[in-house]
């Protein structure tokens, strides 16, 4: 009986230890192995060589735990909206909402993590976006961003293409005059830099040192750009209102001053035709005597002796005839 209990002792100790050995190795074997989805790719962090150059595509590969560690990123088309309040030309505020197709340079993944990270696109469109929109909405009155609109979203869509590139500054010593006179104003804007190092320190009379970090580009890629929505402000809104009213009534004004000017046309030329056909008549009744008076008489007569003839209310009296009307008497 003992030999029995310690033999099934042994095999369940066989069976807990082939269990955990398996347990484990699945556990390893499952740390090794990552899968990349389709349209997403990864990039290797290694403990020792830091960011790897080579990504991995679609499928499921091999890392080495614990020393190495996959960052997926979504290489298909995103689309991005972002809103802006911007100033016209003219001085009037619009609200804008601009939206962007982009998606990341798929063989400049590593630089994007080592600069931006994962977010790379909330990072960098935002900021840039609302600049460019600004400084391209700047350019036009409020009127011609409807008239125009593909124009301004076409130099929307080229000035953020533009802004995508940058180019590497390093490190620099000088003196902060040379430093403005040798670049001035064309140097750097805001929108120039992802992270701007600033350390001075006198290294000798009049000389500093500016640490400048800078991206060489941004490595996006923009499919589409376009802006959805476009609305003005309150104040423009009722000038726009005003001025279509004042129109109308100007139009309404206009019509009435053509409408009396024609009126008067039609009366000078009436009264050109009766003077004419006046003088004709008097020059016709000189020369032919008044029988085309005596024949307009007749037919008038005849006209109206046709019209009464047509009355059920007119009764015809002989005139030289005697009649005997029956009239009722006052005694019956």
């Amino acid at each position: 009986m003992a030999g029995n209990s310690q033999q099934a002792v042994s095999i369940l100790t066989n069976i807990a230890r082939v269990a955990l050995t398996l347990g484990l190795g699945t556990t390893a074997i499952n740390s090794a192995l990552y899968t990349v989805d389709g349209g997403e790719k990864a990039v290797l962090f290694d403990r020792f060589r830091g960011v790897l150059e080579e990504t991995a595509g679609e499928g499921t590969h091999f890392l080495i735990p614990w020393l190495q560690k996959p960052y997926i990123f979504d290489i298909r088309t995103r689309p991005h909206q972002f809103s802006s309040v911007s100033g016209t030309k003219d001085l009037q505020m619009v609200n804008l909402t601009l939206r962007v197709l982009s998606r990341p340079d798929e063989a400049k993944l590593p630089t994007i993590f080592q600069h931006l990270g994962t977010e790379y696109d909330e990072k960098v469109l935002p900021s840039i976006g609302n600049e460019v929109l600004k400084s391209v909405v700047a350019q036009f009155n409020a009127d011609q961003l409807l008239t125009e609109r593909p124009r301004v979203s076409a130099l929307v869509r080229d000035s953020l293409i533009k802004s995508f590139f940058r180019y590497v500054i390093g490190y620099i010593d000088l003196d902060p005059s040379s430093f403005v006179r040798g670049f001035g104003t064309q140097c750097l804007g805001v929108s120039d830099l992802i992270g701007i190092r600033f350390s001075f320190w006198l290294a000798g009379i009049g000389l500093y040192r500016f640490d400048v970090i800078v991206a060489k580009d941004f490595n996006i890629m923009l499919d589409d750009v376009a802006i959805t929505h476009l609305s003005y402000g309150n104040e423009f809104s009722k000038a726009v209102e005003q001025k279509q009213v004042a129109q109308q009534e100007a139009e309404r004004s206009r019509y009435v001053v053509m409408k009396s000017e024609q009126e008067k046309r039609a009366a000078v030329i009436r009264a050109e035709g009766e003077s004419e056909a006046a003088k004709l008549i008097s020059e016709a009744t000189a020369s032919a005597g008044m029988g085309l008076i005596e024949l307009r008489k007749i037919e008038a007569m005849k006209e109206n002796a046709a019209t009464m003839a047509r009355s059920p209310h007119v009764t015809y009296v002989p005139g030289a005839m005697s009649m005997i009307m029956g009239m009722p008497t006052a005694g019956r």
